[in-house]
């Protein structure tokens, strides 16, 4: 290396010492002109044209005699031998090679045309190519490569460190790079990716329903306004329509007209609800996208996944799977109550032969299981015990908030052994066990997921849950009952014990702890209430349930009401209407205050929706409630949460509370739609 800098240092001087008599000369002339002119001018003249004559031939010679040394430096600085030049040289590919210091010490002329650069020799490469990491190449010799833009072009540079051979130990090392022009194959790979076929499988939601109590004059009229704006949304992005049922259409686009699609967020979706709303009728869109699998019959199968998953998430919205992935768009509807009860009748005859065929049941929850998850066990428990089948609920004493109602049942000796343990569940199940999963559908929520993952294995699983669908979702199920629009999983159940039992009845305690999960989740039958949902809190009055008692059980102590109270004061109004309010609290009821404060939050004048992070010792925890304008459930989604449109939650580790508010905030900005 030493002798290198010396010989390009000696190099240096002698253009400088060429440069320095160059002037020299030209001024000793100049002087000697400006002396005679007064005597002799034409001499002078012809002196001083003499001196610029021999000015510009010398730096003639110094531009050839420095053009000479760097060619010969381009040769010298990296190898060694001729033939290694001839094969470095001669590569079709622009070239070039960096010292370890960072500086250009040789490059190919295919670098010199392509670039359009000249007398690069010397000079940092960050010049010309970025930030290019040196350091990368300085420990090995292990090639690397890295993508760059050069004007109108995109390059590949491949680069690796190159040592001098033994019989020139004197040179030092070099990287060298090679550039490659990606430019025209970017380009292609570009136009094939805008190119691609995106498949839409769209669906309008209750369509027989919503049109049963219309005339048949109109129904014509209004399936023709639905299908127009269908057709117009499909030409404004350049697609094709095809429809396959009277109430299912095919939609094609290209990648690059789909991307329009989604950052106006599915605009169609409004333009239908606008038709349902002038009609007075609840009609609207669900949309399944299928788009990244390797050709259309793969686009194909991730659309109808995509459909199914708008459909149990309750219609009103698209569902974007790209490989996997889901993207959700809409949801601006509640889910639409079925009149019809074809399908629990179905299942719940599905259902009574699946528990006849089994030796005994296990009926298991999520994981801190509410006052919805334990009422529904209870009255599956009636069911199997019903039909002469053993029974058992799973359930985690320890982390409940239900445990006021678990102490009813087990102060009963009709209920003893009714409550296992996981571990107890894991030792009684066998091949002839159906385990019936209640209150959720995504496993890793569950109780014991152990149990589940050997139940799954035999596909002795029944799912009956009433949370809108999300990515996470219970596979290889014998029988699934999923009803988004259902207000709770006991109102379900309710209603298949109406087809599954014959004469036998519920006890009041299995009326009550049904009752009370109705009432929980309904916020005591004013949210997610239907027809069929007071229908079944009927049935469960007629069983003796007392509702006076059930309205006891949720009452508070005063130091839960002094905390609501500081909670609501603390409270950031967002977007108008919109709040947000945090608080530190004990790991044991921290969800249930924050539950609790964000339903009273709702009661402030032009609140359309709350959220409230309960901040403990290990993690922290969001409540979110909604008086229906605003989808709670697609905002925390965005976090990793999820539920319903008007009650969902998230949970966060090892962050900051000041970090989960912020993102909480663009969370709302990216999903609600704000007038």
């Amino acid at each position: 290396m030493r002798k290198k800098s010396k010989f390009r240092s000696g190099i240096e001087v002698y253009i400088f010492g060429m440069y320095f008599w160059a002037v020299v000369h030209a001024a000793v002339l100049i002087i000697l002109s400006l002396l005679i002119y007064p005597h002799r001018m034409y001499l002078a003249a012809a002196i001083l044209g003499f001196a610029i004559v021999l000015f510009a031939i010398e730096q003639f010679l110094i531009m050839l005699a420095r053009k000479n040394i760097n060619s010969y430096l381009k040769t010298l600085s990296f190898c060694a031998d001729s033939e290694s030049h001839r094969a470095v040289v001669n590569l079709p590919l622009p070239s070039f090679a960096v010292s370890l210091g960072g500086k250009i010490v040789w490059y190919n002329e295919r670098f010199e045309r392509s670039l359009g650069l000249k007398n690069c020799i010397g000079k940092p490469v960050s010049e010309y190519l970025g930030n290019v990491q040196i350091t990368r190449f300085t420990e090995n010799s292990a090639e690397a490569t890295f993508d760059i833009t050069l004007g109108e072009r995109d390059y590949t540079v491949v680069g690796h460190r190159a040592d001098p051979p033994a019989n020139a130990a004197e040179l030092p090392p070099v990287i060298i790079f090679y550039l490659i022009d990606r430019t025209d194959y970017n380009q292609l790979a570009a136009k094939f990716q805008n190119e691609k076929i995106v498949q839409c499988i769209i669906m309008i939601d209750n369509y027989d329903e919503a049109l049963s109590d219309m005339p048949d004059s109109r129904h014509r009229s209004v399936t023709g306004e639905i299908e127009q704006a269908l057709s117009s949304w499909v030409n404004e992005y350049n697609g094709v329509l095809l429809e396959y049922e009277k109430d299912k259409f095919f939609a094609f686009f290209e990648a690059e007209n789909f991307r329009k699609i989604t950052e106006r967020k599915f605009s169609v979706l409004t333009d239908v609800r606008d038709i349902g709303n002038e009609h007075k009728i609840p009609v609207t869109l669900s949309i399944g996208v299928g788009l990244g699998g390797e050709g259309i019959a793969q686009n194909d199968d991730f659309a109808r996944v995509a459909l199914d998953m708008a459909l149990g998430r309750g219609g009103d919205q698209a569902v974007v799977n790209e490989g996997g992935e889901f993207n959700f768009y809409g949801a601006k509807s509640g889910d639409v109550e079925k009149r019809t009860r074809v399908k629990v009748r179905v299942v719940s005859h599905a259902l009574r032969d699946l528990i006849d065929q089994s030796d005994r049941v296990i009926i298991m929850g999520h994981r801190r299981a509410d006052m919805d998850c334990i009422g529904a066990a209870a009255g599956l428990y009636r069911a199997v015990v019903n039909r002469g089948r053993k029974a058992y609920v799973l359930v985690n004493r320890h982390n409940c908030s239900a445990a006021d109602i678990i102490k009813m049942f087990e102060t009963s000796p009709e209920y003893d052994g009714m409550f296992i343990t996981g571990e107890q569940a894991e030792d009684l199940y066998d091949d002839n066990t159906l385990l019936i999963v209640v209150d959720t559908h995504r496993p890793s929520m569950v109780e014991n997921s152990s149990l589940l993952e050997m139940a799954t294995k035999n596909k002795n699983v029944v799912l009956i849950d009433h949370h809108r669908k999300g990515q996470e979702f219970i596979s290889n199920l014998i029988l699934s009952y999923h009803e988004p629009y259902a207000s709770s999983t006991c109102e379900m159940v309710v209603e298949i014990l109406q087809y599954i039992q014959e004469k036998e009845k519920l006890t009041k305690l299995e009326a009550t702890a049904l009752y009370a999960g109705m009432f929980m989740d309904t916020k005591g039958f004013t949210l997610r209430t239907g027809v069929r949902t007071f229908d079944a809190a009927s049935y469960l009055r007629r069983m003796g349930v007392d509702t006076v008692d059930v309205k006891r059980m949720f009452r508070n102590d005063l130091k839960w009401y002094v905390k609501k109270s500081q909670i609501v004061g603390n409270a950031e109004v967002y977007r108008d209407v919109i709040a947000i309010s945090s608080f530190r609290g004990d790991r044991e009821d921290a969800s249930l205050i924050a539950a609790q404060a964000a339903d009273e939050l709702l009661n402030i004048n032009n609140i359309e929706a709350s959220f409230v992070a309960a901040i403990t010792d290990n993690k922290i925890v969001i409540s979110g409630r909604s008086l229906g304008m605003i989808n709670v459930q697609i905002v925390l989604e965005k976090l990793g949460g999820g539920g319903h449109q008007n009650i969902a939650g998230a949970q966060f580790e090892n962050i900051s509370i000041v970090e989960v508010i912020k993102n909480l905030k663009e969370a709302i900005d990216e999903t609600v739609q704000f007038d």
